[in-house]
């Protein structure tokens, strides 16, 4: 379920409760650790890095399939655009205490959002995306691959409107991107 990365040129209730050991670096609120079916989300922690690698690396090639050649496909380790990823709010999804998913969000954008192949269609993409949106003041805005259409599909569910479709390249294969935005 990720998004495209940012590319200005291309392309069930929840139980919270509060830990005041789970802080967001450089803020004194405290944080929530939500509770949903058998997965939890909490802020991201420094250990978790090679698990989101690896999630990235194996749910990318879905977001390309039917969008770009899967040539496009580059490990988040050797992708410029980590960089963005460093600089985001991160949460993760955990399930049975393994990291199953995350979304990274900086300044209104959703750049990042992404489950293990093994954990789709079990409500994490979602949940993740309704915790990122409460990261945002203003207005959200992603951008994705046309051609993901349970991405697209996702974000239109939770009141997201297609703004902008054009083309572009990704890792320099052609492909047509897609701006969706919600007012928060």
């Amino acid at each position: 379920m990720g998004s495209c990365y940012l590319r200005q040129k291309c392309c069930r209730r929840s139980l919270i409760s509060t830990d005041k050991s789970l802080r967001f670096p450089n803020s004194k609120k405290q944080k929530k650790v939500i509770t949903k079916r058998n997965f939890l989300i909490r802020p991201y922690l420094p250990a978790d890095w090679h698990s989101i690698c690896q999630i990235h690396d194996l749910a990318r090639p879905d977001e390309l399939a039917g969008s770009c050649d899967p040539k496009a496909f580059i490990p988040i380790n050797e992708d410029k655009e980590v960089e963005h990823l460093n600089i985001c709010q991160k949460l993760v999804a955990v399930s049975d205490e393994r990291v199953v998913g995350f979304i990274g969000v900086s300044e209104g954008y959703i750049g990042w959002l992404y489950i293990h192949p093994d954990f789709y269609r079990q409500g994490i993409g979602r949940e993740l995306l309704k915790e990122g949106l409460k990261l945002i003041k203003e207005k959200a805005w992603t951008i994705t691959l046309a051609g993901n259409s349970r991405a697209v599909n996702l974000y239109q569910s939770e009141g997201f409107s297609e703004v902008n479709r054009y083309e572009s390249d990704n890792a320099g294969y052609t492909c047509t991107c897609v701006r969706l935005e919600k007012e928060i």
